[in-house]
């Protein structure tokens, strides 16, 4: 019998894999396997017809190969390479750059495959030991991936999550129950961080929502300083102080599931809404648990999915991804504006809308009236240009306002939430942030239409009280409020995972004066 480890069709297999898997390693908390199938059938097919096809071209399948693991190692390190080598410089000549960067790559699959061409060896050996390498690495990765996602049996009814429901919630009369929109636009700083960070005056766009009834909350901060952790604290009305350190990177699966299983959905599905969520892109508000419907994103799974986009980045593909990837990521987000504008609100039954819109987070792919823009990545919080930061900020406040025109001018009783979960990250190092990093970060756009009890609402409220205040004043719900706190996860503040920031945030900006 031939040993199965010489067999020259085995590492090629491998090496399509491995890129999937090592990304998967590190992100198993928010990626499903589904999303993994398409891009592993896409890249192990190629790989499997390439070699089916060398084959019969070089009469030697070992060669076929062995040259087309090396494109695959070739191709899919080369992203990894260029980010590592972005930016840096020796003596004013700037070597991560893709014209020179690619000039080593194409000069070693040149070299390589006329090697493999050429000789007159039979490469069983070579075979054997890149079959070895393919197969350990793969094996790792699995190990990794097992050790991350089986580690222990964390659920949210094991970390004591789960709690009873309100079930004493309930609607006077649920035909006449207003609609509920919770608006969620991604990194939208608050106007004291936007005025101290990027000199930009939001009067206008506030002057406008205060006109149409909404409550200005102006010393508002989110309570955590991703969407991850904000989101799946908001949505639960409650703070995630149960987490440790031993739990931490367990922490991030359970915050996914507590965003999919949330209390206020569950609250609401209980009151007998609709609930219909909107989502432009991110994994983690794909799809709810109590979602009646879910649009915008789903349509787009499989090719926009952000593990097809990481793929692309760390390739080849690295100089051309944002232009593959920018026109389908500009069309999720219109989806969900054009949803909310085109939606029946003056419908008899009750509707709760979530709707998540990820600008004007990076990457910057709107001019400020809405005009395309090609950015430097899609991917990442890469606040590297403060006037693309305003310019999709501004085409979001017109955006906004055609919603709130639409929405109020069908339903005046609307109960609408338009909320940033996190601020900006222009002057942020994680690692050792400044207490002006702080307050940029945590600085929030939070803005409610409560019709007829607009005196619940406090210019220093929190995400985290958001709903408990709505549940409480129209139907008859017993949450006490909470104190607002603001809590940094990680960096080089403590050891550890959360740490109180809200005496930091709260005090004055640190602004130096210029002179006269």
């Amino acid at each position: 019998m031939t040993d199965i480890s010489k067999k020259s069709f085995i590492h090629p297999i491998l090496f399509g894999f491995f890129p999937i898997l090592l990304i998967l390693s590190y992100n198993v908390y928010l990626l499903t396997f589904q999303e993994v199938f398409f891009p592993v059938l896409i890249i192990v097919g190629i790989s499997f017809l390439s070699w089916i096809l060398l084959s019969k071209i070089f009469k030697n399948q070992n060669k076929s190969g062995l040259v087309i693991s090396l494109s695959l190692v070739l191709f899919f390190t080369y992203g990894h390479v260029f980010l590592l080598l972005d930016n840096i410089s020796l003596e004013n000549f700037d070597i991560g750059r893709h014209r020179y960067l690619m000039i080593p790559f194409f000069v070693s699959f040149l070299a390589g495959a006329f090697y493999l061409i050429k000789t007159k060896r039979k490469l069983d050996n070579l075979t054997l030991i890149v079959n070895t390498i393919a197969t350990v690495i793969i094996i790792m990765s699995l190990a990794n991936i097992g050790m991350n996602y089986f580690n222990e049996d964390y659920s949210l009814k094991s970390l004591g999550i789960i709690e009873e429901y309100n079930s004493e919630l309930f609607a006077d009369d649920v035909f006449n129950s207003p609609n509920v929109y919770y608006i969620i636009l991604d990194a939208y700083a608050g106007s004291d961080a936007l005025e101290n960070v990027y000199e930009y005056d939001n009067s206008e766009f506030i002057l406008f929502m205060e006109k149409h009834g909404f409550f200005i909350a102006t010393k508002s901060h989110s309570n955590y300083e991703s969407t991850l952790t904000s989101l799946a604290s908001t949505l639960n009305m409650k703070y995630l102080d149960y987490f440790n350190e031993n739990t931490r990177f367990i922490s991030k699966r359970i915050f996914t599931q507590m965003i999919h299983e949330n209390q206020v959905m569950k609250n609401f599905d209980d009151l007998g809404y609709k609930i219909i969520n909107l989502n432009s892109g991110p994994r983690m508000t794909t799809n709810f648990q109590f979602a009646d419907e879910n649009l915008c994103g789903i349509s787009n799974f499989y090719f926009n999915s952000e593990l097809m986009i990481v793929l692309a980045k760390t390739s080849i593909l690295n100089p051309v991804h944002v232009i593959i990837f920018e026109d389908s990521r500009r069309d999720m987000v219109l989806c969900v504006f054009n949803e909310l504008i085109g939606m029946k609100h003056n419908s008899m039954e009750p509707t709760f809308v979530f709707a998540h819109i990820i600008i004007p987070h990076p990457g910057f792919i709107f001019g400020p009236d809405g005009e395309p823009k090609t950015p430097k990545t899609l991917l990442g919080n890469v606040y590297d240009d403060k006037m693309g930061y305003l310019d999709q900020l501004k085409f979001t406040n017109k955006k906004i306002k055609e919603v709130i025109d639409v929405i109020l001018k069908q339903n005046q009783n609307s109960i609408i939430i338009v909320q940033g979960d996190h601020g900006s990250a222009f002057n942020l190092d994680w690692e050792n942030p400044s207490d002006n990093a702080l307050r940029e970060r945590t600085s929030i756009l939070n803005y409610y239409h409560l019709p007829n009890n607009k005196n619940k609402l406090y210019d220093d409220i929190t995400p985290v009280n958001s709903f408990r205040i709505i549940f409480n004043s129209y139907f008859n719900g017993n949450y006490d409020l909470l104190e607002d706190k603001v809590f940094f996860t990680g960096g080089g503040l403590s050891d550890k995972p959360y740490t109180d920031v809200t005496r930091i945030v709260n005090s004055e900006w640190d602004i130096p004066k210029t002179g006269t």
